[in-house]
């Protein structure tokens, strides 16, 4: 009846499915109960047959407008992950050299890229996280790769080497620093976009053998706790932004440095001997200053992508007593999908699918430091 609006994907995952929906790059956990009401509705023909289907089941004990309900719940939730969302990008336009402002040179490893920005403003939307790549030698290496980022009106424009990249309204300012952090990868590591399964709203760190990403409500200490396992000895992978490679599954090495609100601040005096030198930026929020530690340098043989099969939600919590406990994919999975960019490539959604199927998933409540990087490091 309604199999156009069937997921393309439907993946189970413990007690509950994961599905895709290819028109829209949907991911939504539903449990075995809803799915098997879902696989019902995309397979007869129309809604009589639907209620007939399920009145008759053994499991279903409810009378016939119950199941009408469930029909119309049903049709409404698969109309609405069919139904593409508005784009959030504006129209291209020709490149100007006219807002060439302020300019800052980097230099990650063997790699030199520009950027020019129109603002103060504007530069403080990504200069912050990548300052600590900034060369402060003047060089005679050309840059090999030129980033222009400036406003017009009431839009945010990306240029790479003179060539439109993309634009977005200045509200969605967080749109503008995933994608350049996007084109920085690509540039990093000689990809493309579709190269990738995505690059996810989390922290990574590693001990040079695996990899552990680290997911948490914004406000809850992941960041913190990512700096005090990258000062108890862990290599720091990314912060916020963890990109992963379709061709082999790894998670990649994103240069950017650690962002770490003024809350936390005290509590990294005593690891960081110099985070009281560090320059403090607004956050642009009521939350208060920000801070950035730098990762660590990777030594020469140090692998830049390495495999991840483990993912731990992560909570401060001065109520609590610190734990690590398995978990499951539907605690876990609500905090890292939905502010994560995700290949809209049909391939590359069902490996990102299988990938998920075989990551273990825990959650770490904490209150004590040292007590949580031990019982985080048993992971490894």
């Amino acid at each position: 009846m309604k199999n156009n609006l069937a997921p393309t994907f439907a993946k189970p995952i413990g007690d509950n499915y994961i599905l895709w929906f290819k028109s829209t790059n949907n991911y939504i956990i539903i449990d075995g109960f809803l799915m098997s009401f879902v696989e019902i509705f995309t397979k007869v023909k129309d809604k009589i047959q639907f209620i007939q289907e399920i009145t008759q089941s053994e499991k279903f004990s409810e009378g016939i407008e119950k199941a009408q309900a469930i029909y119309n719940a049903i049709s409404n939730f698969l109309e609405d992950q069919n139904t593409p969302n508005i784009s959030t990008e504006v129209e291209e336009v020709p490149f100007e050299n006219s807002f060439r402002n302020y300019h800052e040179t980097y230099q990650i490893d063997t790699h030199t890229l520009e950027i020019y920005y129109a603002s103060e403003a504007i530069k403080e939307l990504i200069h912050p996280k990548i300052m600590h790549l900034a060369n402060t030698v003047e060089s005679t290496k050309k840059a090999e790769t030129i980033f222009d980022i400036y406003d017009k009106g009431n839009n945010f424009y990306l240029f790479k080497n003179n060539c439109f990249v993309v634009s977005f309204e200045k509200s969605n300012y967080h749109l503008l620093q995933g994608r350049f952090s996007m084109e920085l990868l690509c540039v990093l590591y000689n990809k493309q976009e579709n190269d990738w399964l995505g690059t996810f709203h989390a922290s990574t760190v590693s001990n040079g053998i695996e990899s552990i990403m680290l997911v948490g409500d914004s406000g809850n200490g992941k960041s913190t706790f990512s700096a005090l396992l990258m000062a108890a000895g862990l290599n720091l992978i990314a912060d916020d932004i963890t990109p992963i490679l379709a061709e082999n599954g790894h998670v990649y090495s994103y240069p950017s440095a650690i962002s770490i609100k003024q809350g936390a601040f005290e509590i990294l005096d005593d690891y960081y001997p110099n985070f009281k030198n560090l320059k403090s930026f607004e956050s642009g929020t009521k939350k208060g200053l920000l801070k950035y530690i730098p990762p660590k340098k990777f030594k020469k043989k140090s692998k830049r992508h390495l495999p991840c099969t483990k993912i731990v939600y992560v909570k401060y919590d001065k109520k609590k007593v610190t734990k690590l406990t398995k978990s499951s994919p539907k605690n876990i999975l609500p905090t890292l999908i939905p502010e994560s960019w995700i290949s809209p490539k049909q391939e590359n959604a069902k490996q990102f699918l299988n990938w998920l199927e075989d990551v273990s998933y825990y959650e770490l409540i904490y209150n004590d430091n040292s007590k949580a990087i031990s019982t985080f490091m048993k992971l490894l």
